[in-house]
Protein backbone atom coordinates (compact mmCIF):
# COMPACT_ATOMS: atom_id res chain seq x y z
CA UNK A 1 0.00 0.00 0.00
CA UNK A 2 1.40 3.39 -0.96
CA UNK A 3 2.13 6.03 1.65
CA UNK A 4 -0.54 8.30 0.12
CA UNK A 5 -3.19 5.61 0.61
CA UNK A 6 -2.03 5.07 4.20
CA UNK A 7 -2.18 8.79 4.95
CA UNK A 8 -5.61 9.34 3.40
CA UNK A 9 -7.07 6.20 4.97
CA UNK A 10 -6.35 7.58 8.45
CA UNK A 11 -8.76 10.46 7.85
CA UNK A 12 -11.51 8.71 5.89
CA UNK A 13 -14.46 6.58 6.98
CA UNK A 14 -14.06 2.83 6.69
CA UNK A 15 -16.26 2.62 3.58
CA UNK A 16 -13.93 4.88 1.60
CA UNK A 17 -10.78 3.40 3.10
CA UNK A 18 -11.87 -0.03 1.88
CA UNK A 19 -11.75 1.00 -1.78
CA UNK A 20 -8.63 3.18 -1.69
CA UNK A 21 -6.18 0.35 -2.50
CA UNK A 22 -8.26 -0.67 -5.53
CA UNK A 23 -8.49 2.95 -6.71
CA UNK A 24 -4.74 3.36 -6.20
CA UNK A 25 -4.11 0.37 -8.49
CA UNK A 26 -6.62 1.72 -10.97
CA UNK A 27 -4.81 5.08 -11.05
CA UNK A 28 -1.53 3.26 -11.76
CA UNK A 29 -3.26 1.37 -14.58
CA UNK A 30 -4.54 4.69 -15.97
CA UNK A 31 -1.01 6.12 -15.97
CA UNK A 32 0.24 3.05 -17.83
CA UNK A 33 -2.65 3.26 -20.32
CA UNK A 34 -1.98 6.94 -21.03
CA UNK A 35 1.72 6.19 -21.45
CA UNK A 36 0.84 3.44 -23.96
CA UNK A 37 -1.91 5.29 -25.83
CA UNK A 38 -0.41 8.75 -25.64
CA UNK A 39 -2.51 11.86 -25.32
CA UNK A 40 -4.30 11.34 -28.62
CA UNK A 41 -7.18 9.54 -26.89
CA UNK A 42 -7.16 11.10 -23.44
CA UNK A 43 -10.96 11.40 -23.29
CA UNK A 44 -11.33 7.69 -24.04
CA UNK A 45 -8.82 6.83 -21.32
CA UNK A 46 -10.64 9.00 -18.79
CA UNK A 47 -14.03 7.53 -19.70
CA UNK A 48 -12.69 4.03 -19.12
CA UNK A 49 -11.04 5.12 -15.84
CA UNK A 50 -14.23 6.62 -14.42
CA UNK A 51 -16.23 3.61 -15.63
CA UNK A 52 -13.89 1.31 -13.71
CA UNK A 53 -13.80 3.63 -10.66
CA UNK A 54 -17.61 3.54 -10.48
CA UNK A 55 -17.49 -0.24 -10.67
CA UNK A 56 -15.05 -0.31 -7.76
CA UNK A 57 -17.37 1.83 -5.64
CA UNK A 58 -20.63 0.19 -6.68
CA UNK A 59 -19.69 -3.45 -7.13
CA UNK A 60 -16.46 -3.85 -5.18
CA UNK A 61 -14.18 -4.53 -8.13
CA UNK A 62 -13.19 -3.60 -11.64
CA UNK A 63 -15.21 -4.72 -14.63
CA UNK A 64 -12.24 -5.63 -16.79
CA UNK A 65 -9.51 -3.21 -15.86
CA UNK A 66 -7.47 -0.87 -17.99
CA UNK A 67 -4.80 -3.37 -19.01
CA UNK A 68 -6.07 -3.85 -22.55
CA UNK A 69 -5.63 -1.10 -25.11
CA UNK A 70 -9.28 -1.46 -26.20
CA UNK A 71 -12.28 -2.36 -24.04
CA UNK A 72 -14.00 -5.67 -24.62
CA UNK A 73 -17.23 -5.61 -26.69
CA UNK A 74 -19.31 -5.92 -23.51
CA UNK A 75 -17.52 -3.01 -21.82
CA UNK A 76 -17.72 -0.96 -25.03
CA UNK A 77 -21.51 -1.41 -25.08
CA UNK A 78 -21.76 -0.35 -21.43
CA UNK A 79 -19.60 2.71 -22.08
CA UNK A 80 -21.74 3.65 -25.08
CA UNK A 81 -24.93 3.24 -23.02
CA UNK A 82 -23.42 5.45 -20.32
CA UNK A 83 -22.63 8.17 -22.86
CA UNK A 84 -26.14 8.07 -24.31
CA UNK A 85 -27.74 8.16 -20.86
CA UNK A 86 -25.58 11.08 -19.74
CA UNK A 87 -26.34 12.94 -22.96
CA UNK A 88 -30.08 12.49 -22.48
CA UNK A 89 -29.92 13.56 -18.85
CA UNK A 90 -28.04 16.72 -19.76
CA UNK A 91 -30.60 17.59 -22.44
CA UNK A 92 -33.52 17.29 -20.02
CA UNK A 93 -31.82 18.58 -16.89
CA UNK A 94 -31.84 22.21 -17.99
CA UNK A 95 -35.45 22.23 -19.07
CA UNK A 96 -38.36 24.34 -17.90
CA UNK A 97 -38.28 23.12 -14.31
CA UNK A 98 -41.85 21.86 -14.24
CA UNK A 99 -41.04 20.00 -11.03
CA UNK A 100 -41.07 23.39 -9.27
CA UNK A 101 -44.78 23.88 -9.95
CA UNK A 102 -45.90 21.09 -7.61
CA UNK A 103 -45.04 20.71 -3.99
CA UNK A 104 -43.55 17.28 -3.37
CA UNK A 105 -41.67 15.76 -0.42
CA UNK A 106 -38.42 16.03 -2.35
CA UNK A 107 -38.88 19.67 -3.35
CA UNK A 108 -40.67 22.20 -1.13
Amino acid sequence: MSSCVKLVSQFRPAAVSAVLPALDELAKDLAALVAREGERDMMGCLKRYFFEANNVFLFGGQFEGLGESRPSPKAAKLLEATEKTTGNILKTDNGMGLWRLWETPAYR
